[in-house]
């Protein structure tokens, strides 16, 4: 019996230890990063904004379909949506290799950018499913451990520059697929996603 009368009771020395030699046997070497990674998809931890005291040098923000999510590449992605259907959201095959952004977005983070998501929910659809396309979009974020700190989950149209134009006196660079998004960005520089070396020109940005 673990409860009584409200307070904790401890199991014996003898049961602690078979039970704790048991959980330590059955972790893999990824389990506390994914841990850790999970709290922040539950929002109950925050991703590390870099040291403490540390002068944010700017904001970079990046667009998922079509820039790191490959959503129409999905097989009948478009049908689907049609149908509310959030699979291909969820299914998505990532279009840049994901651990090289993952450690160049840290480097940055930890060099004062802070890492924004700027996506847009799916056009002309229910309230039901823009909720849905929400949570499938940051079950995406949080499977391929995308190290972000905001994600500004928006409706179709929205106009991007909107979701930081008052987030600080810093520059704010875009990452996006969208020729037209991007020339509509003034807030500072963009990247053109559709460029086989955007990543090399994101590196570019660490010190």
């Amino acid at each position: 019996m673990l409860f009584s009368r409200g307070r904790a009771e401890f199991l014996s020395i003898g049961k602690l230890h078979k039970f704790s030699s048991m959980i330590l046997c059955n972790l893999t070497k990824d389990f506390f990063p994914k841990m850790l990674d999970f709290f922040v998809y539950c929002g109950i931890l925050k991703p590390s904004r870099g040291k403490r005291g540390k002068t944010m040098r700017g904001i970079i923000c990046f667009d998922m379909d079509g820039t790191i999510a490959d959503l129409y590449g999905y097989p009948n992605w478009l049908e689907l949506l049609r149908k509310e259907d959030p699979t291909p959201y969820y299914k998505a095959k990532p279009l840049v290799d994901m651990d090289t952004l993952n450690i160049i977005c840290g480097r940055l983070w930890e060099q004062g950018w802070e890492i924004r998501i700027i996506s847009w929910l799916s056009k002309d659809s229910t309230a039901e499913y823009k909720e849905a396309v929400r949570q499938a979009k940051m079950y995406w974020l949080w499977e391929h451990h995308f190290p972000y700190g905001v994600a500004h989950m928006v409706a179709y149209g929205t106009t991007k520059a909107d979701c930081v134009r008052r987030a600080g006196d810093c520059p704010k660079i875009l990452v996006d697929d969208n020729a037209k998004i991007r020339d509509g960005w003034h807030l500072g520089k963009t990247i053109d996603a559709t460029k086989k070396n955007w990543l090399d020109e994101l590196a570019a940005l660490i010190d």
